[in-house]
């Protein structure tokens, strides 16, 4: 049996497949972080205001690439919802209504990141690879149905928007 921690409960692996697919996962992360140690020694963290356990791995991506593309200063913070939806709208191109598809910036995506690995070695470039696709995948989903209207910082998984002090309505 399992023990809990956390809140979690966790269990023994029950299939040699199981135990592939967290090996795969932990190399994942393994590149992910060594991406982000290369990054953290480039660019400021910024000023954060971490919202709950909500705050992930995904929003430092997110909004350091958004901000990348928005042309803004290069760190990790959270971006205002007018260059959230400014965001949204460079990805999105003409495309007004859903779904929302925004495959044309996958490789943009990826190769954004590459470009700071010039120090990495192969095979931990192919598994950052393959792990910025599958996040990509994840984020064109979850975005998939979602107006600019309707972004809003209490919801936002991927991008950290910064609280508004007043509705904008």
């Amino acid at each position: 049996g399992g023990f809990k921690g956390g809140g979690e409960e966790y269990r023994e692996f029950e299939r040699l497949s199981e135990v592939a697919e967290c090996q795969q996962i932990l190399s994942y992360l393994i590149a992910l972080d060594k991406l982000f140690g290369r990054l953290v020694e480039i660019y400021s963290l910024g000023n954060w205001e971490i919202k709950g356990s909500e705050f992930t791995f995904y929003n430092l991506l997110f909004n350091f690439w958004a901000r990348e593309k928005l042309k803004l200063e290069p760190c990790f913070s959270e971006i205002s919802l007018e260059e959230t939806r400014n965001f949204f709208r460079l990805l999105r191109g003409k495309k007004k209504k859903p779904p929302y598809h925004i495959s044309g910036f996958e490789k943009n995506f990826i190769n954004d990141f590459i470009t700071y690995t010039s120090e990495f070695d192969a095979e931990t470039i192919a598994t950052l690879k393959k792990a910025l696709s599958i996040i990509w995948h994840q984020f064109s989903e979850e975005y998939k149905w979602v107006s600019e209207d309707d972004l809003d910082w209490r919801y936002s998984k991927f991008i950290s928007i910064a609280k508004q002090s007043e509705r904008e309505d």
